[in-house]
């Protein structure tokens, strides 16, 4: 299942909460910005950190040929027990092999922590989308929501050293319970 991802321009209206519309939109550190807003503990949890196969859609954003393998970090982003964001990040294996040392030293700390302390990163384009949880791309977290749920999700591609990395985010409920 292929994921329809749209441009800011396309899903504004689409979106009637202001919280979600703020963290689709927001451009900063999401990690930041959410220890900032959250009323219990905030942790991150490095759920995996392995080299696997990429998506279509991640190809495509990548400028990747298909069945491309890449290292892949999937985290949930936590206030308390409450998963409210569940990411997915992919590594292309030259991007990988030149931030390598860099993302072991990383942890359970943000990625935020290494993308927006880099001089020469930055964050060249964003997409959203509604997700079912059931796609493909977050079966980590199904058995955590309805099959027929949909959730908003951001796409962001980012450059370090012109080398790109691929950054999906998706907000659950639990995102809406976490304000302080």
């Amino acid at each position: 299942m292929q994921i329809d991802w749209q441009d800011k321009s396309n899903v504004t209206a689409e979106i009637d909460q202001e919280l979600i519309r703020k963290l689709l939109f927001y451009d900063g550190s999401l990690t930041r910005y959410l220890q900032s807003i959250c009323a219990e503990d905030f942790s991150i949890k490095v759920q995996s950190e392995s080299w696997g196969l990429l998506f279509k859609d991640e190809c495509l954003s990548l400028k990747l040929e298909d069945n491309q393998k890449a290292f892949i970090r999937l985290s949930h982003l936590n206030s308390g027990a409450k998963t409210m964001v569940y990411a997915r990040t992919v590594f292309p294996e030259k991007t990988y092999k030149l931030i390598k040392n860099k993302l072991e030293a990383l942890g359970e700390r943000p990625l935020g922590e290494l993308l927006f302390s880099e001089p020469s990163a930055y964050r060249s384009q964003m997409k959203y989308a509604k997700i079912r949880v059931d796609s493909k791309l977050f079966l980590p977290v199904k058995n955590q929501e309805p099959e027929d749920s949909l959730h908003w999700a951001r796409q962001s591609l980012f450059m370090i050293d012109e080398m790109p990395l691929l950054i999906t985010e998706l907000f659950l409920p639990a995102i809406s319970q976490c304000i302080k």
